[in-house]
């Protein structure tokens, strides 16, 4: 007969993972801007490959769990690194760079 402790652990393992940044991002709408974002670089949305959310957080003052905005990590065909996509919590781009790499005209990089 099994414990009830052993059932516990076997059932979270058993419990598919979730793309929490994924999750998040979904619940405040931020694929249509995301993808009107990189219809407005020349030349971008025909060489996505992958994009992902990553939350960002507030720091300190017991607000850490509260959302502050969003990473958006795209990758692109034939591109040694990627594009980044910093918005705010409703969705609205701060800024947008390049890691890696590669680098895209006009747009700011940051080495890797």
């Amino acid at each position: 007969m099994f414990r009830p402790s052993v059932i516990v652990a076997v059932s979270i393992l058993l419990t598919p993972v979730v793309d929490i940044g994924a999750a998040f991002a979904a619940e405040h709408r931020c694929d249509a801007a995301v993808e009107q974002i990189l219809q407005d670089l020349p030349g971008i949305s025909a060489r996505v490959e992958s994009v992902s959310y990553n939350r960002q957080r507030a720091h300190g003052d017991g607000a850490e769990n509260r959302t502050i905005g969003w990473d958006v990590w795209v990758r692109l065909a034939g591109f040694d690194g990627a594009l980044v996509l910093d918005l705010t919590r409703r969705c609205n781009a701060r800024q947008i760079y390049t890691r890696g790499k590669d680098t895209l005209p006009d747009i700011r990089s940051y080495c890797a």
